[in-house]
């Protein structure tokens, strides 16, 4: 039995459209609708409010009257430099935004543009490490870390920075159980958790590190055995200044690649109106090794003020110049040792490792001068010359006076 007004045939797409509009013809009476139309034009952002592609960003600076100021919007990008690497474990997104942050921001610090040529750290035997050694890797991420909490003052490690701590001796532990002598990676690693707790404060765990990074060094038969690989001896060895200038104590390696050929072929091309070596001995140093310090120094500081020349220098040997200044300044006269004989000695002695300290860059907590020893010596120096001007004024106003009553 059929139903005669049942359509009992299949319903196309086409019967769908004439049935809606069937019904919704009684709702639809007397309504008007507008067509729509496109804008042709984008409407101009106002302030504070992203462009195409943009992304606001707040001001982190405040008026007087805690308002903000204006918004800065700038355009958007995904992902950055690391995003095409790979790395020992995998990774989360945050853990490649920390990273290029921090390697970006401490290659411009080590290796500032006023004193060197640009340095591309992807290229760097370190970055290698970063890729394929999952003990750096980790020591890596924890440093990133310790730097953005001690940029904001935290007091207490973080979570992250435990787990990266952790997984990093785990990875060292097993490395020198694999193997009789440490890799320059593993050395690499725990140079990084070093300078870690240098950065956290942490005293008694950083000496346990410095003094593990020696131990491991002698076991590869000493610095020289690391002379090609620049990039990790001058890691151990500004690790090794640093530890020296924290004691007071002599420097445990020594190392002086001053770059003098290329600072002479260098000056050759330039114009220069004084002699460094004549203007170190008109300083009246009388030390031979504080003598030669200071006419390297001239020297170089000489290229870099010259305006036509536009001197830079390769970013290691930029290192090399501090290095070997600092070694040859701390090996001489450690600052708890015995002072020189001169004060002028002295005063230059102390006056040259100040300057060094402050081309040596210190994270966080760490960005004003940390080093005790060198502030005492550094007072006394500066309160010894005050009182020798002094007692010199009053000793040729003394004898002015008793010129006067002679006279009269």
């Amino acid at each position: 039995m059929s139903f005669q007004f049942i359509e009992n045939s299949k319903i196309d797409t086409a019967a769908r459209k004439r049935i809606r509009s069937h019904v919704m013809k009684g709702k639809n009476v007397g309504k008007m609708y507008e067509r729509r139309t496109h804008r042709r034009e984008e409407e101009v952002p106002s302030s504070g409010e992203s462009h195409e592609g943009g992304t606001p960003i707040r001001s982190f600076f405040r008026g007087s009257q805690g308002q903000e100021t204006n918004d800065v919007s700038v355009p958007r990008t995904i992902g950055n430099s690391f995003s095409t690497f790979t790395f020992p474990v995998q990774i989360q997104p945050y853990m490649r935004e920390l990273l290029f942050d921090f390697i970006s921001i401490t290659a411009d610090a080590v290796y500032p543009k006023e004193f060197c040529l640009p340095l591309d750290a992807k290229k760097s035997l370190l970055f290698e490490y970063l890729q394929t050694d999952e003990a750096f890797f980790h020591s890596s991420l924890a440093i990133s870390q310790v730097c953005v909490d001690s940029f904001f003052d935290t007091q207490d490690s973080s979570p992250r920075v435990l787990q990266h701590m952790w997984n990093t001796y785990r990875c060292v532990s097993h490395d020198l159980q694999a193997k009789r002598t440490p890799s320059d990676p593993t050395i690499a690693a725990v140079l990084t958790m070093a300078i870690c707790e240098d950065i956290s404060n942490q005293p008694q765990r950083y000496k346990m590190h410095v003094d593990a990074v020696f131990r491991m060094v002698e076991l590869r038969n000493g610095i020289a055995q690391f002379a090609t690989n620049t990039v990790l001896v001058q890691k151990i060895c500004r690790v090794d200044i640093e530890y020296a200038l924290y004691k007071g104590s002599s420097p445990y390696f020594y190392r002086d690649e001053f770059p003098r050929q290329i600072l002479q072929s260098a000056s050759a091309q330039a114009d220069h109106e004084n002699n460094p070596s004549s203007m170190a001995y008109n300083t009246r140093i009388s030390d031979p090794v504080l003598r030669c310090v200071v006419v390297d120094l001239m020297s170089i500081s000489c290229l870099f003020n010259d305006d036509r020349m536009r001197f830079r220098l390769e970013p290691d040997a930029y290192q090399e110049v501090l290095i070997s200044v600092s070694y040859r300044l701390l090996h001489r006269y450690p600052l708890a040792g015995d002072r020189a004989d001169r004060n002028n000695d002295n005063a230059c002695h102390i006056g040259l490792l100040a300057l060094i300290t402050t081309m040596i860059f210190k994270h966080g907590r760490h960005r004003q001068n940390p080093y005790d020893i060198l502030t005492e010596k550094l007072r006394d120096a500066v309160k010894f010359t005050l009182d020798k001007e002094s007692i010199d004024e009053t000793g040729m106003a003394s004898s002015s006076d008793e010129d006067v009553s002679s006279q009269t």
